[in-house]
């Protein structure tokens, strides 16, 4: 659950796997990095989504896409 230090801790070791040329070990770490990333993408979108804002200046316009 501690998805910010692991992917910390993970990217440290691609980068001391990858200047070894280890790609054994990278092969190792990809996956559980990937998976740390997703979960810090997930958990920064839980929340609540609020469609009908009103804007209270003109800074906070929301534009339509």
């Amino acid at each position: 659950m501690r998805y910010l230090d692991a992917e910390k801790t993970l990217a440290a070791a691609e980068q001391l796997a990858w200047d070894a040329k280890d790609f054994d070990a990278l092969s190792r770490l990809y996956m559980p990095l990937q998976e740390a990333r997703r979960q810090i993408r997930q958990t920064c979108m839980d929340g609540v989504i609020r469609l009908n804002h009103l804007s209270y200046s003109p800074a906070s316009i929301l534009r339509k896409f």
